[in-house]
């Protein structure tokens, strides 16, 4: 789990009730700190796909470069990390797996 997970979850919220019940599920995960390499990193990533035209939103470079730091794997519908049907993604070419839901498990290294 990280902070901007963490925050894109919680945004997601409707009620009290589901917000007791997300945040102690959510409390049992272990949490991983975005340190100022990890910045760094993400800024890296960024460069490098603008170079070729490619703009990532700055959450994703941050939960990429997270993911990557700590050798992580991502579970997500975001269409940034998946193009199209393959198994690249458009962050570093990163490799990993479609679902027929159009969920993917991403493997960061």
């Amino acid at each position: 789990m990280t902070g901007m997970v963490l925050a894109e979850i919680l945004q997601g919220i409707k009620s009290q009730k589901e917000a007791g019940l997300v945040r102690d599920h959510l409390q049992k995960l272990p949490y991983l700190e975005t340190t100022r390499n990890i910045w760094e990193s993400a800024g890296e990533i960024s460069a490098s796909l603008r170079i070729r035209r490619i703009t990532i939103p700055l959450s994703d470079l941050i939960i990429a470069a997270i993911a990557m730091a700590h050798h992580c794997e991502v579970f997500t519908v975001d269409p940034h990390f998946v193009s199209g049907e393959g198994t690249e993604t458009a962050l570093c070419g990163i490799t990993g797996t479609v679902t027929a839901q159009g969920t993917s498990l991403l493997t960061m290294h």
